[in-house]
């Protein structure tokens, strides 16, 4: 069997995400960097916002719109995720990547504080959107795609972190035992 170099972090250990260099594992890399970069962007933000505040004060601006490549789409991209159950769903490019993404991940998320797996989540939507992916759901009348947002794309992600949790601790706490 071969033997994973292992990381400790919070008192846990958990296998090192692979960095050979393919799409998933520098993914997976970024999403671990993004996430550490969170509170600074946050913060940047909260400053930018304080000393813009006063001078946004005219009508003159409009608030944000949704672009129009987010609904209405009838063809998803190879680097969407496309919501929804079947073979369509599951054998989709942009599905196969999440959820190795997702894999790669499962342990850091496993092994870390609770107030870190919210920022697991959205590091690993936004490492999703920055490569142009969105994620889609099918609208059934229309049979046209939408995004489904965000916070359905976080649920959505955290839903997948979860899945298969108590097996996974059990191999992290195999492997401590050995090593």
């Amino acid at each position: 069997m071969k033997k994973v170099p292992l990381v400790t972090r919070h008192q846990h250990t958990y296998p090192r995400p692979n960095t050979t260099g393919d799409r998933t594992s520098s993914l997976s890399i970024y999403c671990i960097q993004y996430m550490n970069t969170l509170k600074t962007r946050a913060a940047e933000k909260a400053a930018m916002n304080d000393s813009t505040a006063s001078a946004r004060h005219n009508d003159s601006e409009s608030p944000e719109v949704e672009p129009s490549t987010m609904s209405n789409i009838s063809n998803p991209l190879p680097t969407d995720v496309i919501c929804g159950r079947g073979g369509g769903a599951l054998r989709h490019a942009g599905n196969l990547t999440y959820r190795n993404i997702v894999a790669l991940n499962k342990g850091l998320y496993t092994t870390c504080k609770k107030s870190d797996k919210l920022k697991i989540s959205r590091s690993i939507v936004a490492a999703i959107r920055e490569t142009n992916g969105r994620f889609l759901e099918q609208d059934s009348v229309t049979k046209l795609w939408n995004d489904i947002g965000d916070k359905k794309a976080v649920e959505k992600t955290s839903q997948a972190l979860r899945e298969g949790q108590p097996k996974l601790r059990k191999k992290i706490i195999e492997l401590e035992t050995q090593g």
